[in-house]
């Protein structure tokens, strides 16, 4: 990623349309745009569609860019509202199977590191993160994408704040429902067994 220096240069070059200088913004960030949208929607392709479609916002949007916000959080919230959209139209209309999410190279299942010793232990680790992973497709895609901005991506109330326009207030009782949402999905799929 480029230093607050670079992307300050670029960013003024960019909003006087400067493609070079948008190329060099996308050259620096396009890790960051495709790890969102990447969590947000579980699939290589899906992410790299919406990345694309985050980037096309970004050059239409770049003149808008006011800097109250640092750039990273601003691309954030548009990858993140793309992802959100493309759920929201995603939703019940297809669906992917679990085995395929957590034994493809780029889905979810890779995610998490295989630490176990034993074949048990490794096929319940497995179950589990098939079972975070559905219930995880249940949930709403405004609660999906604030757990993964908190407790993937590790950012700050505030960052998500910004991120989804919100206050730091509205962002710690909206986790705590989407974790309480998260958790009933996983005791209703746990039911079904």
């Amino acid at each position: 990623m480029a230093t607050p220096e670079e992307t300050a240069k670029w960013l003024s070059l960019a909003q006087k349309g400067d493609e070079k200088a948008f190329e060099a913004l996308v050259l620096s960030y396009e890790k960051v745009v495709y790890h969102v949208a990447l969590r947000m929607m579980g699939n290589a392709e899906d992410a790299m569609d919406l990345s694309q479609e985050a980037w096309i916002k970004i050059y239409h949007a770049i003149g808008q860019f006011d800097g109250k916000c640092a750039f990273s959080t601003w691309i954030y919230r548009i990858t993140t509202n793309v992802c959100i959209d493309a759920l929201r139209k995603k939703k019940n209309k297809d669906t992917i199977s679990m085995e395929e999410a957590a034994d493809s190279e780029d889905g979810f299942g890779l995610q998490i590191a295989d630490t176990s010793a034993t074949p048990e232990e490794r096929y319940l680790k497995r179950e589990r993160c098939q079972e975070l992973l559905s219930a995880m497709e249940r949930i709403p895609p405004e609660h999906k994408a604030i757990l993964l901005l908190r407790d993937v991506k590790d950012l700050s109330y505030e960052e998500i704040g910004t991120i989804l326009d919100l206050n730091p207030g509205t962002v710690k009782s909206r986790l705590y429902r989407a974790r309480e949402n998260l958790r009933k999905e996983i005791l209703k799929l746990r039911e079904q067994i």
